[in-house]
């Protein structure tokens, strides 16, 4: 059977009240366009697996391990100085921005992850798009108003204790996620 998987570094708790306290000043008419995700599925993804077969789920929580060992990048402060809408125009979300410094990093642990699913024969490795630390926050349902723009600086930083393997569950509200396997750093 398949199932939707994804890596993510989990958020700790005091950023969660931070960026909660970030999305309380926005302005309604903004957050009225979107549907806002609930804290407790707030994350960083470092890799989106898509439908795998339940068998690789040993292999992959393996990779996990290996690079997290193995990678010391991943355990360095990971750093969110906004949040603002993402890249898109028009934008399709807020998000926490993480600093460049971070991505760059985060996306060499992502590779080596990549490398480690490839040796073990999970997939193939083809991952082309630069890695961008976020924290997806609210996804917009229609576009904001033209006039609108998010941008709250902010100054926080946070260690990963974790790296979590996710399942990713989609219904007509949005995605429901569930802890399949959590490696401590």
């Amino acid at each position: 059977m398949k199932r939707r998987f994804f890596v993510a570094i989990p958020i700790p708790d005091e950023i969660k009240r931070e960026l909660r306290y970030v999305l309380d000043r926005i302005d309604d008419g903004i957050l009225s366009c979107g549907r806002m995700i609930p804290e407790e599925d707030w994350h960083i993804t470092l890799k989106f697996l898509g439908e795998q077969d339940e068998e690789n789920v040993p292999h992959i929580v393996t990779a996990i391990q290996n690079t997290a060992r193995e990678y010391e990048e991943v355990r360095k402060d990971i750093g969110i100085p906004d949040v603002t809408y993402d890249e898109n125009i028009p934008p399709r979300m807020i998000w926490a921005n993480g600093r460049k410094e971070d991505s760059v990093r985060l996306g060499s642990v992502r590779d080596a992850f990549d490398a480690q699913c490839v040796k073990n024969g999970i997939f193939r490795g083809d991952e082309r798009k630069s890695f961008t630390t976020h924290i997806t926050l609210v996804r917009f349902f229609r576009n904001p108003p033209k006039d609108a723009y998010v941008r709250e600086p902010i100054e926080m930083f946070f260690t990963p204790k974790s790296i979590d393997l996710m399942e990713s569950h989609l219904n007509r509200s949005g995605a429901e996620y569930t802890l399949v396997e959590r490696i401590t750093l």
